[in-house]
Order: structure tokens, then sequence, then C-alpha cells
């Protein structure tokens, strides 16, 4: 739905344009700030973005050591995707801390990482909670991209799955009940060095999603 300029200034000849065009996107945005103008020559020269005199918060979002290294040196904030790369944080967000350069979108690193918990009242309530989420992370290791599974059908799957199986879907996700899933979140962040951290809840229903994040903002708040 673009202009022809707009269009062509987008396109790039696939992955290893990355670089030129997150610059690109950067220069955009300082210019719709009224920062840094874009100047006569520039690629997208003409081509505005809006809302005029605005500037969101830019981060990065990675599964690697790698993009986490190209975040740091274009002094972006980083979001590590720990739900997509289980245990890749802490050499992801040390290899952002090294290449960080200070720039307009971030003057000192400054490092999340998205990880799945869910809390309920009980251990037990919240495993049962958890089925269909481990049932679903059981089935796509198999190459069975089935929607997500619901309660009825998880058990069957997971009583079925090798024990190998089972502990690397239930090792996925940080699991209890509140007091104990705050704390060991707590915990995660200090051994990473992230400065805080993005939870995604996966549930069947989303009233335990909600009360979920309910009881793991309140014992956060009470440690």
């Amino acid at each position: 739905g673009a202009d022809p300029r707009a269009s062509a200034a987008l396109l790039g000849p696939g992955a290893q344009a990355f670089p030129t065009m997150m610059q690109m996107l950067l220069d955009w945005l300082l210019d719709a700030s009224g920062e840094v103008p874009l100047p006569e020559g520039h690629r997208a020269a003409g081509i505005h973005v809006g809302p005029r005199g605005a500037r969101p918060d830019v981060w990065m979002l990675s599964s690697s050591a790698q993009s986490a290294a190209f975040a740091g040196a274009m002094g972006l904030k980083l979001a590590f995707a720990d739900f997509l790369a289980p245990g890749g944080a802490g050499a992801a967000i040390a290899a952002y801390r090294a290449a960080f350069r200070p720039s307009r979108f971030a003057e000192t690193p400054h490092a999340a990482v998205g990880l799945v918990a869910l809390a309920a009242e009980t251990d037990e309530a919240a495993g049962q909670l958890a089925k269909p989420a481990i049932a679903w992370n059981l089935a796509r290791a198999t190459g069975d991209f089935r929607a997500f599974l619901p309660s009825a059908e998880a058990d069957a799957v997971i009583a079925a799955a090798l024990p190998e199986a089972l502990a690397a879907a239930e090792g996925r996700g940080v699991i209890g009940e509140a007091g104990d899933v705050a704390r060991r979140l707590a915990d995660y962040a200090g051994e990473h060095s992230a400065d805080e951290l993005f939870i995604l809840t996966l549930a069947e229903w989303i009233g335990d999603k909600i009360r979920s994040y309910e009881l793991i903002a309140e014992a956060m708040a009470a440690l």
C-alpha cells in the first residue's frame, strides 16, 4: 500500500541486508523525532514516518549471541527470547554488554529476557494448568505442529512421551506456586545479569493466564 519510492526504499537483498535496513529504520525514527533530519542523498531522503515529533523505544529481539552482539553494537536495548532458545540468555547478554556502544536510543546497555512462567496457588494446581503447554511442546518436538492442545488431550500425549523428552518440555518454563516462581525468576535475572524479565504464560484459558500474571506480580512485589 506504500508509494513506489517508499516500497523501493524498503526492498533489500535478503538477510545480508539486515544491518543496512536496521540502520535505515533508526535513521527514519531520528528524522521523525526531529533529532537528526535525513540528509540529502540518503536512500530514504524525502520519505518520512509519523507521527512527527515522537520516537518510540527501540528494542531488538534476539535468540542468539550473534544477534545480541549486533543489538549492542547498534546501541539498542536487548530482549532475549529464552522461550525460543532456552539456555542461551547468559552468553547472549554477555555478548551484548561486551559489544554495546552508546547511542541516541540507549546510553547504557539494558537487557531483558522473555521466558515462559506460570504460577498458581499451589505447585499441583500450576502443574495441571501447564499440561496443555507441555503436551504442545512434546508434539512440536516430534514434528506434530497441531494447534495448542486442550486439557482433554494433554494427558495422553504426556503419558506417551519418553522421560528425556518430557523433562525437556517441562524445563521450558518456570512453573509452580507463586512465591516459588517469583524467587526462581529473581534468581534467574541475577544469574543472567538481566535488567528485567518479560513473562510469557501459556495456558488453555485466558482467566488462568491473567491470574498467573497477577500472582507473579504480587509475589515479585513481596520479595
